[in-house]
């Protein structure tokens, strides 16, 4: 086995959503306006459903990825396909093989991450990480999908589930216009909440099972980087309410004016996909610089993720055309 570079990078986080739609058109918030009202103090307003195949999300996600990473299907050397729904799922597994085909990438075997479920990007990017940095791949394709939920509302009050699907290229040097140095990945798990059904349970009960988890792999990634709070530029929660993001990044102790909040009235909870959404949607509006340093974190049932990137700009254009944006608004 060949021997990799020392570091992996991370580039063309892109993504593919269903249609967006009210919360009133959920049969179970409509007829309920108190329900309603509380959702939408919680910054709720829209979530996304999937008309067309899974399928046609990961192919549409997947092209985004490459177009924005300037890479060829046929440099892709390993494929991660990260998903809470079950993989012995025969209908859910002959989407995941229909979207490869589409793409060319049908002579490489997926491999398959699950357990994490919502943290599942964290446990996908270990795996690409190991795959690029021992020299057995160069460019690995992370997927990230869920299948459609049967239940949209999560928990009493906690979020509303939305279809989707992300993608993006963990490679041995930086590729795109703009990529990110994958400086660490931490993943947290507690067996004993595996349990638990937090689908039926309260804001309240989510977060005591959450935020302790959570903060334990957030000190163990900083600790690792020697990473102070205040040195996040980005913080990028789970797209679940208002609340949670402040409450996360108040359990990590980062500046409260660098958390990432945008889509979660716009867009809602895509499961697993939330972290590379809202990277994507960060790079998209000119929010990410060159030297920031950017925290993902991710919630599982069970499990937390922390990522940390570094963000680099390989298109001088990219940083010509922020300094000049810069420089408009401070004028």
């Amino acid at each position: 086995m060949s021997v990799g570079p020392a570091v992996s990078w991370l580039t063309g986080p892109a993504f593919d959503l269903g249609a967006l739609k009210p919360l009133s058109d959920l049969p179970a918030i409509g007829a309920d306006p108190v329900l309603r009202e509380r959702l939408e103090l919680k910054g709720l307003r829209l979530f996304a459903e999937a008309a067309r195949p899974m399928s046609d999300h990961l192919e549409a996600a997947v092209r985004a990825c490459l177009k924005s990473a300037d890479v060829n299907a046929n440099e892709v050397k390993a494929v991660v396909v990260a998903s809470g729904s079950d993989f012995r799922d025969r209908e859910f597994d002959l989407q995941v093989f229909a979207a490869l085909r589409a793409l060319d990438l049908d002579n490489l075997t997926p491999i398959g991450v699950s357990m994490s479920e919502c943290a599942n990007l964290s446990s996908a990017l270990l795996v690409a990480d190991a795959l690029v940095r021992s020299g057995s791949a160069g460019e690995v394709l992370v997927i990230i999908c869920d299948a459609p939920p049967v239940e949209r509302l999560y928990g009493v009050d906690t979020a509303v589930l939305s279809d989707g699907a992300s993608a993006c290229l963990v490679s041995s040097r930086p590729r795109g216009r703009v990529a990110y140095e994958l400086r660490n990945v931490v993943v947290r798990s507690n067996a004993r909440h595996a349990g638990a059904d937090l689908t039926r349970g309260s804001f309240a009960r989510f977060l005591r099972v959450h935020l302790d988890g959570f903060s334990a792999a957030f000190r163990a990634m900083a600790r690792a980087e020697g990473l102070e709070p205040s040195q996040v530029t980005h913080f990028l929660p789970p797209n679940l309410n208002y609340y949670a993001a402040d409450f996360l990044a108040a359990a990590a102790g980062v500046p409260k004016d660098c958390v990432f909040k945008t889509n979660i009235p716009a867009i809602g909870h895509v499961q697993g996909s939330d972290p590379l959404i809202n990277l994507a949607s960060l790079e998209q509006s000119g929010g990410c610089t060159p030297g920031d340093t950017i925290v993902v974190a991710a919630l599982g049932p069970h499990s937390w993720g922390v990522v940390i990137l570094g963000c680099v700009a390989i298109d001088p254009a990219v940083s010509r055309d922020r300094a000049l944006s810069a420089a408009s608004t401070d004028a």
